[in-house]
């Protein structure tokens, strides 16, 4: 997935961050929230396009 653009929140548990990416084979957009230490950007990212919730 290509990443177009990511939203960060700031929680008390930590950061709050919805990736939004293009598909690489169906080429639609996707959005995912989740979570994250908030210590690494980009690694942040990663995590939340891996393991995060899928936004409809």
């Amino acid at each position: 997935m290509k990443k177009i653009r990511t939203f960060w929140f700031n929680t008390l548990d930590g950061c709050f961050g919805i990736v939004v990416g293009e598909d690489d084979v169906t080429g639609k957009k996707k959005a995912y929230c989740g979570v994250v230490p908030g210590n690494d950007e980009e690694a942040d990212e990663t995590r939340i396009m891996r393991t995060g919730s899928v936004l409809d």
